[in-house]
């Protein structure tokens, strides 16, 4: 009779079993040349199913391809997978955010649709849900040249590093 209950809570445990979901946000900043955006790029390793939810549009600029008197919104846009889509509008001071993207491995490659518009730019934030694995610590986040500038533009001084640390020469601008 014992060994039915361990058997039967070891065949629950296993059949229960369910990997932790995470939400991370990220910032994109889209700009005019921007056309798609591959998320990919942005998330190490996706396997699985993902949702992934617009937050905010912050310091929105765009260009009208057609002036126009009296239209009921500033800015609308789309942004497609090629399963769904989000549709983004202000009008009247008010942003509209409807949808929801579901990304896979198959389906991580997001297009951004715009017909009134010649461009539209802006930040975007997203918050994707699911399940993530562990990203590999990369070797070169320490690498490369910080610059210093003065407030007029000019550059102050110039360190290269290399594996977080100073690395060769420093420049300093008189």
């Amino acid at each position: 009779m014992n060994n039915y209950i361990i058997l039967l809570f070891f065949t629950l445990s296993i059949s229960f079993s369910q990997n932790p979901i995470a939400i991370k946000e990220f910032n994109f900043y889209k700009s005019r040349n921007i056309k798609e955006l591959n998320l990919n790029n942005y998330f190490y390793d996706l396997s699985g199913i993902y949702l992934l939810k617009l937050i905010n549009v912050d310091n929105v600029s765009f260009e009208r391809t057609k002036k126009i008197l009296v239209d009921r919104c500033d800015f609308e846009f789309d942004i497609k997978s090629s399963v769904n889509k989000i549709t983004i509008e202000k009008c009247n001071d008010v942003l509209n955010i409807k949808g929801e993207l579901i990304i896979d491995e198959n389906n991580y490659i997001l297009t951004f649709k715009n017909q009134k518009f010649n461009y539209i730019e802006g930040e975007l934030t997203f918050w994707i849900y699911g399940s993530f694995n562990e990203e590999p610590v990369s070797n070169n986040l320490n690498d490369g040249i910080l610059r210093e500038y003065y407030e007029d533009g000019n550059l102050k001084i110039e360190y290269n590093y290399d594996n977080g640390k100073k690395n060769g020469i420093q420049k300093k601008m008189v």
